[in-house]
């Protein structure tokens, strides 16, 4: 994973997988560091991440090939001394296909009046083979 700067491409880039006021605030996120932004060496999928104690957090994925950049992501996790990585979506069923095999635990549904609910996934790295 390479850390990039917030562009304006990168936030069309990402449009799609914020919501609502989700995107203002996670582009401020990155502007004061909080989260960051980064793309896999493919060049074909983003991720803002932050790190939380031993917890790697997937605020927002946005792109292509899941399943083929998961092994980037967990080492990332891995490299971080992270524990686990956890997923926040709106979409579990694209989580799910790019992740399936593996051992994802639902932990949390966030429910909302007006859109698509909020899935809170972990994956523990630790002992994972992908």
């Amino acid at each position: 994973m390479k850390r990039i700067q917030l562009t304006k491409e990168a936030k069309k880039l990402l449009k799609p997988a914020l919501w609502g006021n989700a995107e203002k605030e996670v582009f401020r996120e990155i502007e004061r560091g909080i989260s960051r932004l980064y793309i896999t060496h493919s060049r074909d999928m983003l991720a803002v991440i932050r790190f939380e104690a031993a917890e790697m957090v997937v605020v927002a994925v946005a792109g292509r090939n899941l399943r083929q950049n998961r092994g980037e992501l967990i080492d990332f996790a891995r490299g971080n001394d992270a524990m686990t990585i956890r997923f926040h979506t709106r979409a579990p069923e694209h989580l799910k296909k790019g992740l399936s095999g593996l051992p994802i635990v639902l932990s949390e549904v966030r429910k909302r009046l007006l859109g698509r609910d909020e899935y809170v996934f972990k994956l523990g790295v630790n002992n994972v083979q992908y």
